[in-house]
């Protein structure tokens, strides 16, 4: 096990540090994008699967067009140190997309001194000490699969200090003008007829001043905050119907402010961005080897940048998407599914001035593989059928391109 877990982690460092595509900006957000409502979507007994284990490893990517990937990798690691007392944690997420490029490194140490409850200190390892962030959990479980969990983080802890003795031979300094900090709430519950997971995560305000100590024209000063939240809900009504529901949301606000005298005055900007996500859903089994999963997804986004100092770069970016889908799950022979599917899209593009409403319609195809355990290996591909979206992925849609796995 412990071969498999570096194995793992060497994996991971690759693809971390091996880019080699590049994402564009917000600008560039293809039509087709958010008609992909599953390119990082995992089926809810998968996804419960990553939620309630301690070890888990998945990755999944695919094209989001014909020049562009998504590429998703979340690892988890709960190694024991000390029987019953003393745990490790190791967490890893990755997302490569046209619109983020978010990476996540941290390690916690837990510790129980009674049964059920658990207390850890927790951080971010990075190589500059100005980049770390140090924090404490507080956590009351049972098992894995259900608990509360209630963790406070500083963020860039090292800042107001390094900056000003040992960065200075970096060249820069940067002081915060406030302790910005990191607040998470998050439970668990596989009980019953429910299974259900919440997670809220809120940053707080962080105003701060960059200094260049050799050419104070790059000075500027800076602010950003932001929250999020992802639920997933999964209900077991009456045999084999299950009814749930995923949402998703989040919400930031930036801004970047240069002194008078730089030349890089027209990089000044305000940002702000509100996105959610909700998918209700049905699965119904047909038999023990049929089952069908149906639904709609709503989604709606609000995204705007401002440089006041280049009007003609500024950008103002809405939508609303709304679709349903409706996916047929066959398993031909133990551990060999197949699955078919239709999509239908509706996005509305009224409010910008460059862009109309637009309806998409897609045919899905799925091969997955079972392994032992967790393990899955699942392609992804689909048929567009409307003609005025064929090129060189005339058959296999460039949004339907994909690879799920799971450890």
């Amino acid at each position: 096990m412990t071969s498999i877990k570096l194995s793992l982690l060497l994996l991971l460092m690759l693809f971390s540090y091996n880019r080699c595509f590049s994402f564009p900006d917000t600008k560039l957000i293809n039509k087709e994008y958010e008609m992909d409502i599953f390119m990082h979507y995992y089926m809810p007994d998968k996804n419960f699967s990553y939620l309630f284990s301690e070890n888990y490893f998945r990755i999944t990517a695919g094209s989001i067009n014909i020049k562009h990937l998504f590429v998703s990798e979340e690892l988890k690691i709960r190694p024991v140190l000390i029987n019953d007392k003393f745990w490790a944690r190791f967490i890893h997420k990755r997302t490569e997309s046209i619109e983020n490029q978010e990476n996540l490194n941290e390690i916690e140490f837990e510790y129980s001194p009674v049964e059920n409850v658990f207390l850890s200190f927790l951080g971010t390892p990075e190589f500059n000490k100005y980049d770390i962030d140090i924090g404490w959990a507080l956590r009351y479980a049972t098992n894995e699969a259900n608990g509360i969990k209630i963790t406070y983080i500083l963020t860039d802890f090292d800042n107001n200090y390094a900056f000003h003795n040992g960065s200075v031979n970096l060249g820069f300094s940067k002081l915060y003008r406030n302790i910005p900090k990191k607040y998470r709430f998050e439970i668990k519950n596989n009980r019953n007829f429910l299974r259900s997971f919440l997670f809220f995560e809120y940053n707080t305000k962080a105003v701060y001043n960059y200094e260049d100590l050799n050419d104070s024209s790059k000075n500027y000063g800076a602010e950003n905050k932001s929250y999020s939240i992802d639920t997933n809900l999964n209900s077991n009504l009456y045999f084999d119907w299950k009814i749930g529901l995923d949402f998703k949301m989040k919400k930031m606000k930036a801004e970047k402010s240069f002194v008078l005298t730089s030349p890089a005055l027209n990089e000044n900007y305000s940002e702000s961005e509100i996105k959610y996500t909700i998918r209700p859903y049905i699965e119904k089994g047909i038999s023990e080897s049929v089952k069908i999963f149906s639904g709609v997804t709503f989604i709606k986004q609000d995204y705007n940048i401002f440089y006041p100092n280049l009007i003609t770069n500024s950008f103002d970016f809405k939508q609303e998407n709304i679709g349903g889908f409706a996916l047929l799950n066959y398993e031909l022979v133990k551990g060999s599914v197949f699955e078919f599917g239709y999509l239908h899209n509706n996005i509305d593009w009224s409010k910008n001035t460059d862009s109309d409403n637009r309806k998409e319609n897609r045919i899905k195809f799925a091969y997955e593989h079972k392994f032992r355990g967790n393990t899955m290996l699942k392609f992804i591909t689909g048929w567009d059928l409307d003609k005025r979206d064929w090129g060189k992925f005339a058959i296999f849609d460039g949004g339907h391109v994909q690879l799920q796995a799971a450890l």
